[in-house]
């Protein structure tokens, strides 16, 4: 029996992630490559390690990654296509089977603009239909993975889900199963070794709104620094080593290896000239928050001292920041600049005790290189 081979990402960071078979949409995946579109959070299911965060759990929301999709405003998922350079795209819920209708415009609007190279799966607890399946296969899905209830596991054989497998494969449709790595897998990874199709295994992770449930049931924390529930990975390997198109996804992998090459994707289509991009994919730069009143009279300053116009840009500020004592945003402006530039100009207010620009602040930030993404760190310096 051949070995599984152990993935390990750039810089041999051993991930903790191994495969027998890599179905496609995992390969684009690997590369940081897909954009994750999140067509609903209403479910038809109840499962005790559901992760889902409460402003997407049973609500009917669409996300693109991080952004979130307004009625009407369908484009705004082809931007985020092209803000990361995506080469596919991931469709997950909720179950957007519940939203069939909509699922099908998103793959066709995905298609049209990207051409059928770019990749999509489509992942459902749901048995699709025959006709869902052509509705799938007609918009352009590429690969669908199921999920079934986790009561069905041991009972695949002869139901709903071996007719939804046999429809996907008529329409030309790759199918395949998708599912957490706990005691009972193994039913599915013979059923899916039997169907001829792939098992795709995911780490057992805690979340805010799983982790009573979890713990009600036995599982515990692998260690103090991971969300990973303790026996997911050895479960994973007892089923790998036993055959089959199987791939295990560790938590670590997730985060250390998909996002971070996701994020370095976008950072390198986004960033802008005086962005520093971080190991990780985040941005580092400065931000200097001061008052509509004085911002002419600190740009004239900034071109005293030739700091080149593409150094910096100048924006209104943001209700919401941490900015310290500013609570009236309309009368503010925030200069964002290469932190660099930053530091410089520290040292000058602070040398020449230059006090002419009222309650001027200075900020160093690192975030995620998209529009309003996530603060890692902000620390005021001045």
């Amino acid at each position: 029996m051949s070995e599984f081979k152990t993935v390990l990402s750039d810089g041999d960071l051993i991930s903790g992630s191994f495969h027998r078979f890599l179905p496609d949409g995992c390969v684009c995946c690997r590369e940081g490559a897909k954009m994750v579109l999140f067509v609903t959070g209403l479910c038809p299911r109840d499962c005790f390690y559901c992760p889902l965060s409460d402003d997407r759990k049973n609500r009917d929301v669409t996300f693109a990654n991080e952004r979130l999709i307004l009625k009407g405003l369908d484009s705004d998922i082809l931007k985020e296509a092209e803000a990361m350079n995506a080469k596919g795209t991931g469709i997950t819920g909720g179950d957007p089977i519940l939203k069939i209708q909509r699922t099908c415009g998103y793959i066709s609007l995905l298609k049209n603009h990207f051409g059928q190279d770019h990749h999509i799966h489509l992942y459902t607890s749901l048995p699709a239909d025959a006709g869902q399946i052509q509705m799938l296969a007609d918009a352009g899905l590429d690969e669908i993975r199921f999920h079934p209830p986790y009561e069905m596991w041991d009972q695949l054989e002869g139901s709903v889900f071996e007719d939804a497998i046999q429809l996907a494969k008529n329409a030309g449709i790759i199918p395949g199963f998708e599912i957490p790595a706990l005691c009972g897998a193994e039913h599915v990874a013979d059923f899916a070794k039997k169907m001829d199709c792939f098992l795709n295994l995911n780490e057992l992770e805690f979340s805010e709104n799983n982790v009573a449930a979890m713990k009600d049931r036995g599982y515990s924390f692998i260690d103090n620094e991971s969300n990973a529930v303790l026996g997911s990975l050895k479960i994973a390997k007892k089923i790998c080593q036993k055959g089959g198109k199987i791939n295990f996804c560790s938590s670590r992998y997730k985060d250390a290896v998909q996002l971070r090459l996701r994020l370095i994707r976008t950072a390198q289509k986004n960033a802008r000239l005086f962005d520093e991009i971080t190991s990780d994919g985040t941005v580092i730069y400065g931000k200097v928050q001061i008052r509509k009143s004085f911002l002419k009279e600190f740009i004239t300053l900034l071109c005293d001292l030739e700091i080149p116009m593409d150094a910096y840009a100048v924006y209104d500020a943001e209700a919401g920041e941490d900015d310290g004592d500013f609570n009236e945003f309309d009368h503010f402006s925030r200069v964002e600049m290469a932190f660099g530039i930053l530091e410089e100009l520290c040292d000058i207010f602070v040398e020449d005790n230059i006090s002419t620009f009222g309650d001027i602040q200075f900020w160093y930030l690192e975030r995620y290189p998209f529009e309003n993404g996530f603060v890692v760190e902000s620390n005021r310096i001045f």
